[in-house]
């Protein structure tokens, strides 16, 4: 049953529309709540699991998607309520709350070229939920991925995110302070990683002068 791909849209789909599915997925990767999760996993157990696993980091649609690919926020509201009610049931509201977060940051712009869109803000500030800000503010950050630079680049990359970061904290932050605090977030995280790339491509710089 769990032997699939990964990156087979009808999956990705099923877990934008069907909040039980979501809960059914997400349970074959966090066993700590069952009754036997004291006793190893069998060679079935961790299969569903690593397939589970791969499915939810591949997830590239947001709940509540259109077929245009915008957002319903009435559907988007549906499905994570119905989500964190039987996450609550199963006693995974924590590790769902993050997931929920982390699928989000599948949401596209607004027509005005926005990010996040404006579904995805407002409902940040119904939940006031910080899981699901620290999952939506994780898989923004793993979404980068691996980074190339040349010896002597410096933090020029970090820079610039940083700086469309801050200015997205200042866009969000008196109407959505939830989302602008995320910005904020990478904002910094991002100055910090420039002053360390910065400084290590000085001590490049030092060493080829002598």
């Amino acid at each position: 049953q769990y032997g699939f791909n990964p990156e087979a849209p009808t999956l990705h789909a099923m877990l934008s529309e069907d909040p039980a599915f979501f809960v059914e997925i997400l349970s074959k990767v966090d066993r700590s709540n069952d009754a036997s999760e004291h006793e190893p996993a069998t060679d079935l157990e961790a299969h569903e699991a690593e397939n589970a696993y791969r499915l939810l980091h591949a997830w590239k649609i947001c709940p509540g998607a259109n077929s245009d690919g915008t957002i319903d926020p009435e559907r988007l509201r549906s499905w994570v309520n119905d989500a964190r009610a039987i996450l609550a049931t199963v006693g995974r509201a924590k590790i769902g709350d993050e997931k929920i977060g982390e699928a989000l940051a599948a949401a596209p712009s607004d027509l005005d070229g926005t990010w996040p869109c404006q579904a995805v803000r407002d409902l940040l500030e119904e939940l006031q939920n910080d899981d699901v800000d620290c999952g939506l503010q994780i898989k923004i950050f793993n979404n980068r991925g691996v980074t190339s630079r040349s010896l002597d680049e410096g933090g020029m990359q970090d820079i610039e995110l940083s700086k469309n970061y801050r200015a997205s904290q200042h866009r969000f932050l008196a109407r959505w302070p939830r989302t602008g605090t995320i910005m904020r977030q990478l904002a910094d995280t991002y100055e910090s990683y420039a002053r360390s790339e910065e400084a290590e491509a000085e001590r490049r710089r030092r060493g080829l002068d002598h």
